[in-house]
């Protein structure tokens, strides 16, 4: 008798949810990358982030589309390095400032990174990608960085803060320890992971067209800001045959 009871009331909960299963759980909220928060500043901006790092470089477009010449060979990038390499951002300007350089016509240019006039982002290659962008083997340890000549400054600074974060959060940039020398954490002092330079093009080459790249107002509204900003960025050394900043840069 009480064995049929038993299985009587097994039955009857077994008819109200024949199949059980546990509660399904909530998706993981997304984790944050120093990508997702460029797409979200630009998105805040009203702007856009221009993808093109899986693009064939060795073929031929449409130059009425993606600028002269039409073959990209040129902005292909040489294999991959080590982040534990990677230790400094150099900022470029392209050589022609008269011509509209639109988020497409960055696909020719051996950077890694660039901001187009109307202040797109564009992400050309991986930032531990070898592009031979600079001069004197800075290439091996450079992320570069190139502006369109209509881009802004809020456009350039956060396409640089994305090239830094990128370099800390894959272990790339300098381990320091000292007094932090500005910013809000001035005076203090401790270890410090991830420390990254900004350079100018003209701090690494005798080239005379070079010299004078990245130009006063991108030093002066990108670098010195970053700098200031943040006591992890800190200005590059002179490299080679570079040359310092000129000092109305400063």
């Amino acid at each position: 008798m009480r064995a049929s009871w038993i299985t009587r009331l097994l039955a009857l909960f077994s008819r109200a949810n024949p199949n059980p299963q546990p509660e399904p759980m909530p998706p993981p909220y997304p984790r944050e990358t120093p990508l997702s928060r460029l797409y979200a500043e630009q998105a805040k901006r009203g702007k856009k982030v221009f993808d093109c790092r899986g693009y064939p470089r060795n073929k031929d477009y449409d130059w009425r589309e993606w600028g002269w010449p039409p073959n990209k060979k040129r902005g292909r990038a040489y294999g991959l390095r080590d982040w534990s390499k990677v230790t400094a951002v150099m900022l470029h300007r392209p050589g022609n400032p008269d011509a509209d350089w639109h988020h497409k016509r960055w696909l020719g240019v051996p950077v890694q990174l660039a901001v187009a006039d109307d202040d797109t982002g564009v992400l050309l290659h991986p930032l531990n990608a070898l592009c031979h962008a600079g001069h004197l083997g800075n290439d091996d340890f450079c992320v570069h960085v190139e502006f369109g000549y209509g881009a802004s400054p809020a456009a350039m600074r956060a396409m640089v803060r994305y090239a830094v974060s990128e370099i800390r959060a894959n272990g790339g940039g300098v381990n320091w320890s000292g007094p932090v020398e500005s910013g809000p954490l001035k005076g203090r002092f401790g270890y410090h992971p991830g420390r990254v330079a900004l350079l100018s093009h003209g701090m690494v080459t005798n080239k005379r067209d070079n010299r004078k790249d990245c130009g006063a107002f991108v030093w002066q509204n990108v670098a010195r800001p970053l700098i200031q900003q943040d006591p992890g960025i800190v200005m590059g050394p002179v490299i080679g045959s570079g040359k310092p900043i000129p000092e109305h840069w400063r």
